[in-house]
């Protein structure tokens, strides 16, 4: 450049120029001869640099900053751009998967509410009809009703299980449970199976069990059940076998407890399972084939469950089989365990259908039925009467809000529109202000864990899953911890011809009564009885049965608001007698009634 510059007689710059350790600018500029416009002379002028370079260095390293600064600016908004698009789906996900999650449950529930309910009317019903004649044809379609009918319960309960415990946050419900019961029930639950077909039934208990185990009761009873059951179901000849035993006679010491390792053996002489069959076992909707006549039955979900249980608990499930020989099944648990007795609790025997003395009579509790389907209240309300109660029926949770404080029991469904069993039970316990009286027994047919949650914080005392049949009712009923405070003198013997007029029951068998008629009521009341008296007279002259039966039962319904102990005995027992058809009995009952109700209007 300077050469350049010096040619065409211009100032020019030279340098940097290192001199030793100098370094030097050299600026030159052209002296002019006036006359003939040339460079005369050039002026030269040495400059340090140091400080120029110092300068110049600053400029470019602020510029060099700068734009770093920029590009990491740049940088930095365009991560958190990102960041915050990816947090934002990832919220939007978890919302969306949550959503559908809840979808999904209450899509379940819905469904299982819907198809249980009408289940608990066909099982319900035709349980009923068992106890009616039958010719061979109809005990035949009756029990294909319920056999069918069972299997597609069993589906749907194997499907909400199966959904239920595929969730990650799935806890168990843990408690104390008395370990030897929990086998001893599921072996008496399988047994009448594998004798039905032929089979010997085994139970094997072996030494050194603790008294109680803290575990879910429900989901480990549900694994032996599933088990033990298969075993009965792919066995034709030979036997079955229940097992438990305790892999250490000394157990670790855990907290207040012990640690305790239990196995659970279930061992069978059925078809056997193919070796290649093994390793899909445990997987969902999976049927294996089987040589033999093995109907086809579930949605193929039951040791997957079986498997997801074993796996929550944190226990381990061997297989061992040989096709034609039998299988050989062991779930294996560590439980704390307690070795302290637990306080006997003195349970009375269940009183069912046929039993001689009823569960109502014994216990003679006023009992409400709540239920938005008339199926389904009509028929708990027959369920109730063949125990011997008389029950008020109700159409859904309002009319139950509005009476369920005067009663002692309360069965109500969970899911009726308005106001649903929880809400009605809420009121119920406000009016009442006691936590257990009334019982309430919640019937549900879902059965979901919140929907259970909900109720339980609400007051209500226990739960029936649709369907049910008596027999589970009548059990639920002994449940109830003051229920021996309701327990009556035992009933005078119907076939006694004597009459003793004076003596009456030491406890009032209807609880006293409502106490909320006037003595206008109570007399009109009492003439209508007496009116029905000559009515019945004149019906068991033609023996019309029917006719008499549905007069005792109006006279027994006064006497038990009135609380006419000896009328309501004696009406019970006349209807009774009715459905009998036995006329003679009748007329001596309803020669008693007379007089006891003479000597009750005389007092």
């Amino acid at each position: 450049v300077g050469v350049d510059a010096f040619r065409r007689g211009e100032s020019f710059l030279m340098g940097p120029l290192v001199l030793g350790d100098t370094a030097m600018l050299n600026i030159s500029s052209p002296i002019v001869d006036i006359t003939t416009n040339q460079p005369a002379y050039w002026l030269g002028i040495d400059l340090s640099a140091s400080d120029w370079l110092k300068s110049v260095a600053m400029a470019r390293l602020q510029t060099i900053i700068i734009a770093g600064l920029l590009v990491g600016l740049a940088v930095f908004f365009l991560y958190f751009q990102i960041d915050h698009e990816s947090e934002a789906e990832l919220i939007l996900a978890k919302e969306r998967a949550e959503a559908g999650d809840r979808a999904k449950s209450e899509f379940l529930a819905v469904i299982s509410h819907e198809i249980r309910t009408p289940l608990q009317s066909v099982l319900g019903y035709s349980d009923l009809l068992r106890s009616t004649p039958l010719n061979a044809k109809q005990q035949n379609c009756l029990d294909t009703i319920q056999s069918e009918g069972k299997i597609l319960l069993r589906i749907v309960q194997d499907i909400l299980d199966f959904s239920n415990l595929r969730k990650v946050n799935h806890e168990l419900k843990l408690s104390r449970v008395n370990l030897r019961e929990l086998i001893e029930e599921t072996f008496r639950t399988i047994k009448p199976m594998a004798e039905k077909k032929g089979l010997i039934a085994e139970l094997e208990v072996g030494e050194y069990l603790p008294d109680l185990i803290e575990t879910d009761s429900v989901r480990l009873r549900q694994v032996l059940l599933n088990l033990f059951g298969n075993s009965v179901k792919y066995t034709e000849k030979g036997s079955v076998k229940l097992g438990i035993t305790c892999g250490e006679e000394s157990p670790k010491k855990v907290g207040g407890g012990e640690l305790s390792s239990i196995d659970f053996s279930i061992v069978d002489t059925g078809v056997g399972i193919k070796e290649e069959d093994l390793g899909r076992l445990f997987e969902p909707f999976i049927q294996l084939e089987h040589t033999g006549n093995f109907a086809r039955e579930g949605a193929g979900l039951g040791l997957a469950i079986v498997s997801r249980i074993v796996e929550l608990m944190s226990g381990r499930i061997e297989v061992k089989s040989q096709v034609d020989v039998g299988s050989s099944f062991v779930a294996s648990f560590k439980f704390k365990s307690y070795h302290e007795s637990r306080k006997e609790i003195d349970l009375k025997p269940v009183l069912g259908v046929e039993e001689e003395v009823l569960l109502g009579k014994r216990f003679p509790l006023k009992v409400l039925v709540a239920d938005d389907n008339p199926m389904v209240r009509n028929l708990v309300g027959q369920y109730l009467e063949s125990l011997g109660f008389d029950p008020v029926i109700v159409d859904g949770g309002r009319p139950a809000s509005e009476q369920g404080a005067a009663f002692d029991l309360i069965v109500i469904d969970i899911r009726m529109p308005d106001i649903d069993g929880p809400m009605a039970t809420s009121i119920i316990r406000e009016k009442s202000g006691h936590a257990e009286m009334p019982w309430i027994i919640g019937a549900s047919a879902t059965l979901a864990e919140a929907e259970i949650d909900r109720a339980m914080a609400l007051g209500v005392n226990t739960f029936l899953g649709k369907p049910f049949f008596v027999e589970a009712l009548a059990a639920k009923i002994m449940e109830i911890p003051w229920l021996a405070e309701f327990e009556a003198e035992p009933e005078r013997d119907e076939q006694s011809v004597d009459i003793e007029v004076d003596s009456k029951p030491q406890e009032s068998v209807t609880g006293g009564g409502m106490g909320i008629f006037s003595s206008e009521m109570v007399d009109a009341a009492a003439q209508e009885v007496v009116d029905f008296q000559d009515e019945i007279e004149k019906a068991l002259s033609v023996e019309n049965f029917p006719f008499v039966s549905d007069k005792a039962h109006y006279i027994a319904n006064t006497a038990m608001a009135i609380g006419i102990d000896d009328l309501y005995l004696d009406s019970k027992a006349l209807e009774k007698a009715s459905d009998e058809k036995d006329a003679v009995k009748c007329t001596k009952l309803l020669e008693r009634m007379r007089v006891n109700f003479d000597a009750w209007r005389n007092d």
